[in-house]
Formats: structure tokens, C-alpha cells, sequence
């Protein structure tokens, strides 16, 4: 059943790919460039004093910087879906704004598709290898969509004891279809379990794990985390992977 709804999901995206925009999305003006820059020039990243762990300078919807990006989603490269990615414009501003300041000028590259590289959670770290900030996006079987960033370099355990990784920078997020926006949920401090990931299965937080993606990247559960002090992601605790994206970004 689960290839068939991906299959079902392919063939109406390329129905409507006639009238879809393209997959590059418009870059943000000139001006709206310039006054983020600025902004970013003058406001930086601070350092959490208590765990030495990187975290955002300030709450993102208040900076001027946020209220520039939210204008304008990103450029989208990389993907030969129509559309280029399940997440809505909308969505992608919000999700945009809520990125560390280092990537909020990026182009959005994609470096990982089910649709286009397989499911296989492997390959899905040989892809990802060594890039600095990538954002996983989920759709479900119920057509729900939900992820997580993570800003470091991913570091799968293939050997030996399982570790997690990550910093305070991490966040798991959903996207709330009836307002057309994505809702994060960042780092509480209650612990450091911010991704976990070996050659069974992926997570991110902990007790229970906000996100888990099985090694096949078919099916996954979602919880309440204490890392992240986040509801549910999606509308059941046990989902089917319809879609999965990782999207990394470029300078």
C-alpha cells in the first residue's frame, strides 16, 4: 500500500506540473538583500553561557531581519519534482526566519529526495556527509508535514556505542495546514538527546523521540519531546512516510 500512495502523490504533482511554478523559486529582491545583510552585520549570534552550546541571538520574530525574509522564500535547486518541495511558500518563509543567521541568505539545495535517491536512511547519510545546517521535511500518509533542523555536520554511529549530536541551534517544527505557516519548537535544555542516528533508525529528542524515522524511511513515530517540549508532529503517533526531503544550504 505505502508504494502505491507514493506513487498516487507522484502522478498528481506531475498532472498539475503545467501550471506549477518553476522549481527555482524567485531569489529575494535586491533591496530586501541589502537590508538583510545589514541586519545580519549588525546583530550576530550569542554563546549560552550555561552549556557553552550555540544557540540564536534573540527571538527570531522580533528582529528586523525576520520581517525582511518572511517576504521572500528561498531558491529552491536541486529538485525535479513538480513542485520542487511539499512545503508551501508560506511555509518556507517561516521556516527561513527561523534558521540561524548564517543561513537565512542561502539558496535551499536539495541534497536528499526519497522520490529521487530511494529510501534508504544510508544513503540518506552519504548524502548529507559533512554539511553544515540541513532541514529534514516529512509528509505522511495523512498528508501531514513535519521536520527538524539540525545545524552541525550529522554524525551517524555505525560502530560501537550510539551518541547523540547536535547543538542548541536544533529545532523540530510542523507545519499547521489551516494557517499555512510552520510552527517550530527549539531547544529546552532539559537534556542534549538532539539527534541520534545509526544504520536502524534515525531521531530527534528524546523521551519520546519528537521524530523517528525507521532505516527504510517507510514508517516513523512521533511524540511529545522533553528536548524540545513539543506536541505531537503529527496526527498519529505511528505514521507511513509518503515523502522525505533533507535540504542543505548554499552559500
Amino acid at each position: 500500500a505505502l508504494p502505491a500512495l507514493r506513487a498516487l502523490y507522484r502522478n498528481s504533482n506531475h498532472s498539475s506540473s503545467s501550471s506549477s511554478t518553476s522549481s527555482e523559486m524567485n531569489i529575494m529582491p535586491t533591496e530586501l538583500r541589502r537590508m538583510a545583510a545589514a541586519t545580519v552585520a549588525a546583530g550576530g549570534e550569542r554563546q549560552d553561557r550555561e552549556s557553552g552550546v550555540s544557540s540564536p541571538a534573540g527571538p527570531r520574530d522580533e528582529s528586523g531581519l525576520s520581517m525582511v525574509l518572511c517576504r521572500s522564500a528561498p531558491t529552491l535547486l536541486g529538485s525535479t519534482s513538480q513542485p520542487a518541495t511539499v512545503l508551501s511558500a508560506e511555509a518556507l518563509m517561516r521556516l527561513r526566519a527561523e534558521l540561524p543567521l548564517r543561513f537565512n541568505l542561502c539558496a535551499w539545495c536539495l541534497l536528499f529526495s526519497t522520490d529521487q535517491h530511494g529510501c534508504s536512511l544510508r544513503t540518506l547519510y552519504n548524502r548529507v556527509e559533512g554539511r553544515d545546517g540541513t532541514l529534514l521535511v516529512v509528509l505522511d500518509g495523512q498528508g501531514q508535514i513535519f521536520g527538524a533542523f539540525v545545524s552541525e555536520p550529522w554524525q551517524p554511529s555505525f560502530i560501537g556505542q550510539r551518541a547523540y549530536f547536535g547543538n542548541g541551534e536544533t529545532f523540530v517544527y510542523r507545519v499547521d495546514q489551516s494557517e499555512d505557516t510552520a510552527i517550530t519548537y527549539g531547544w529546552t535544555r532539559q537534556n542534549h538527546h538532539f539527534v541520534l542516528a545509526d544504520v536502524a533508525s534515525v531521531s530527534f529528542g528524546s523521551y519520546p523521540a519528537a521524530i523517528y524515522l525507521d532505516s527504510s524511511l517507510e514508517y516513523g513515530s512521533c511524540g511529545a519531546s522533553s528536548t524540545f517540549d513539543n506536541e505531537r508532529l503529527c496526527g498519529t503517533a505511528n505514521f507511513k512516510c509518503i515523502k522525505v526531503e533533507v535540504w542543505g544550504f548554499q552559500h
